[in-house]
Formats: structure tokens, C-alpha cells, sequence
């Protein structure tokens, strides 16, 4: 009897720790949201030649064009552009240079209107505005943009005529803000997501929260390069509001700076990069998810995914690529992602149909 009752007691026991390990594993699961895309697309690449670029940098799509950014050095312009959608090659313009007209360091303004093309120059503090034809590239704006104490600008996105959402950081200090170009007045301030100056103290690096910008008119988005993050939100009333964030609900234990006994040379590289880039039209979101060690990341052993999610951040379909990629736009009305490797190919863009039900 007493052994049957040990017995007893022992098995009560087995089930009451299996119940809390239950329950604690699924606490864990619901830090981070699982994400259910209703469809899962296999997407094969169509190649798109490309002559005039040795290494693409970049890629933008305006309403009747794509512009490429060549970052070979010995070049003397920095952007080519192609007809769309045919990919006609047409013109290259912006100067590099120190002289007048000329450009040394241009950040590029997304989610601009029709076929205007805007840049920051971090190396002049200067922003300037073209309308492109077919024909030629035309100054229609231009003037200074210092940036405070120094600041890199490292995202731009325009809200609507003088309204523009940015980033501004150091290597320990970044904060995304609201400006008025013109007036140059900062209208508003958002916190960073997670406190990860207090919570890594003096190991804190601006590159723990890195993130990818897209805007459409005054809806936003913020991917994040080594968390599994997604953040949406809107511009009301000149304020930045978030709506919704899908992923992680807390921020993860990073591996931080220093030097590794992994094959890795430094410990940073053991992070986990979620997000490599982000991009968006009238209806969706989509960004592009690699889930790889930062290290691995240019090994080519590993094909991407696109997330498209509508506005509101419901998952809506996940596209899944043969061809990995780093850089990306879309084409909303064809349902085709454009993009490509700049560590692998040079040849050409690669292109990816995709089907949503509307």
C-alpha cells in the first residue's frame, strides 16, 4: 500500500510539473506572435538584364521608371535610369563630386509622388529634389539640410508635401522623428520600441535596432534587422501613432560585441537578422525575411522570403523565393516584386510574380 501510494504521489507530481512546463512553454510562445499567413507562394525569378550598372547599390521605382544606384567607384554618376516596364535604359545623372551640382553621399527619400526623385547629401548637408522625363533629370528643388551635432540621417520617407518621417542616430544614440523639410522644426518624437540603452548600458549600439522605413501617404511601417519585428502605424494630426506590431513582444538577449571562439569573427555576428529590407504600395506591406546568423548571411545558402501584410498588419500571404535577394520595390499593379543580390549577381535584376485575391 505504502509503495502504491509513493506511486501515486510520484505520478500527481509528474503531471503537476508536465502542467507548469506546458504552461511556461506557452508563455514563452505568446512573447513572440506566431505569424499565420493564410498562403504560402513558390515564386521562380525572371531574370532582367542589366548592361549599364557593374554593381548595383540600390533600387527605386517611381511612377513611370526604375533607378538603379551603381556603387562601383570608378563611375561618375550615381544613379542609372530604365523605362518602366520595359527596362530601357535611358540616362544616368548625379554627379559625384565636391563641386557645384555635384554629390558626394545621397540618402535617398522614399515614397515620393509621381516621378520625383529626392535625396539627402550627408557628405554637403544639402536635399534636393528631380522630376525625371524621358529625357533628362531636372533640379526643382534644392536647399540645405544640416543635421544636427553631426547625426547621420539614415531614413527618409515623405509623409506628404513638407511632412517627412526620419532617423536620425550616432553610433549610440538614434531616434525616428517627424520634420518639416522647409521650416526644418521637428514636429514630433517617437521612443525607440524596446529601452535598450538602459537595458544594455555602456554594451548598447544603435545597430541593436536597426530598422527598415516604408511609408505610403501618411501610413508607415518599421521592420527591424536583428529582431523578429514589425511595426505599423500612422500620422494623425502631425502625430506619430503606432497601430499595430506583429513579432517579438519584448526585447530578445542579443549577442553582443566582441570578439568570438565561433567560427564568427566577432560575437555580434551570432545574431539571428530577421528583416534585410522593406518596401510597400497603396495596399500592402512586404518585407523581406532571411532568418539568418548575421555571419551567413552573404554564404548564398539561403533562399528569402517576402511577408506581405495588409496596412492594418494582418498576414496576408507569404511569397517564398528561388533566388535570394537584398534589395527589393514592387509593382503593385502587376504583382511583381523587383530586386536583387549585390553580393551575387550583377547581371541582373530578378523579378518575381505573385497573386493576391482582392
Amino acid at each position: 500500500m505504502k509503495i502504491m501510494k509513493k506511486m501515486k504521489k510520484a505520478t500527481i507530481y509528474l503531471i503537476i510539473m508536465c502542467f507548469i512546463a506546458t504552461l511556461f512553454f506557452s508563455c514563452k510562445r505568446t512573447e513572440e506572435e506566431v505569424k499565420n499567413f493564410p498562403s504560402i507562394q513558390e515564386v521562380n525569378a525572371i531574370d532582367i538584364p542589366i548592361n549599364e550598372v557593374i554593381k548595383f547599390l540600390g533600387i527605386y521605382k517611381l511612377q513611370d521608371y526604375v533607378i538603379l544606384r551603381n556603387g562601383y567607384e570608378n563611375t561618375d554618376m550615381f544613379f542609372y535610369v530604365y523605362k518602366y516596364p520595359g527596362f530601357e535604359f535611358l540616362y544616368s545623372f548625379a554627379k559625384k563630386g565636391q563641386g557645384p551640382d555635384e554629390y558626394l553621399l545621397p540618402i535617398i527619400v522614399t515614397s515620393t509622388p509621381g516621378n520625383h526623385f529626392s535625396f539627402r547629401d550627408h557628405g554637403k548637408s544639402t536635399f534636393t529634389t528631380f522630376h525625371l522625363s524621358d529625357t533628362a533629370s531636372t533640379v526643382v528643388y534644392s536647399s540645405s539640410m544640416p543635421s544636427e551635432n553631426g547625426l547621420f540621417v539614415s531614413d527618409i520617407n515623405q509623409v506628404d508635401d513638407s511632412l517627412f518621417l526620419i532617423k536620425r542616430e550616432n553610433p549610440k544614440w538614434t531616434r525616428r522623428e517627424l520634420i518639416n523639410l522647409y521650416t526644418k522644426e521637428i514636429i514630433d518624437t517617437i521612443p525607440n520600441t524596446f529601452d535598450l540603452e538602459r537595458k544594455l548600458g555602456k554594451d548598447y549600439y544603435t545597430t541593436f535596432e536597426t530598422s527598415y522605413l516604408t511609408s505610403n501617404k501618411k501610413r508607415f511601417a518599421y521592420a527591424y534587422f536583428i529582431m523578429n519585428l514589425i511595426e505599423f502605424g500612422v500620422i494623425q494630426n502631425n502625430r506619430i501613432a503606432f497601430t499595430k506590431r506583429v513579432g517579438i513582444k519584448k526585447a530578445p538577449e542579443f549577442h553582443l560585441y566582441g570578439s568570438s571562439e565561433s567560427k564568427y569573427s566577432n560575437n555580434f555576428l551570432r545574431n539571428i537578422i530577421h528583416y534585410h529590407g522593406l518596401t510597400c504600395g497603396d495596399k500592402y506591406v512586404y518585407a523581406l525575411y532571411v532568418n539568418v546568423p548575421m555571419g551567413d548571411l552573404y554564404d548564398n545558402e539561403h533562399f528569402a522570403h517576402i511577408e506581405v501584410y495588409s496596412w492594418d498588419g494582418t498576414p496576408v500571404t507569404l511569397l517564398k523565393l528561388d533566388k535570394n535577394i537584398t534589395n527589393l520595390v514592387v509593382d503593385e499593379e502587376r504583382q511583381m516584386i523587383i530586386g536583387f543580390n549585390y553580393n551575387i549577381s550583377q547581371d541582373y535584376l530578378h523579378a518575381f510574380k505573385f497573386h493576391i485575391e482582392e
